[in-house]
């Protein structure tokens, strides 16, 4: 690998570290207990943290395998592109879904959104990190 290579996956690396860090904060929004609450502002509040808090993993997400296409392709990774493919999507459905959040019938369907668009964007996250940092 020589020094250029090293940088694109250095960079890439560095942005799936973000992302990591923003899964945690979206897991935390989500576990968030005012969606129990029994005041309706609340529970809207809970929602759009919770919604915010994914937006911000999807955004996370995008550029952390746009770098890692670029890292794969220097580094010419075989198959990897699809796992990149598959995280862009995985943040535009999450993002997308992230919107809708605020606006779900009740709480537990404003929850149960949020977990949804979670375990999808971590599934795409979880993805690119095994091709970053094989075990």
């Amino acid at each position: 690998m020589n020094e250029e290579q090293s940088r694109r996956m250095a960079a890439a690396a560095e942005a799936l570290l973000e992302a990591m860090e923003a899964a945690a904060e979206a897991r935390s929004a989500v576990a968030d207990p005012r969606f129990e609450s029994s005041l309706e502002r609340e529970r809207q509040q809970a929602a759009r943290r919770a919604a915010a808090a994914i937006d911000q993993l999807a955004r996370r997400l995008e550029a952390a395998a746009g770098r890692f296409a670029v890292a794969i392709a220097a580094l010419r990774m075989a198959g990897a592109f699809d796992a990149v493919r598959e995280a862009l999507e995985a943040a535009r459905r999450g993002r997308a879904s992230a919107r809708g959040i605020p606006e779900a019938d009740g709480s537990a369907a404003r929850r149960a959104d949020a977990e949804t668009a979670l375990a999808e964007l971590e599934g795409a996250l979880e993805k690119l990190l095994r091709i970053a940092f094989p075990s």
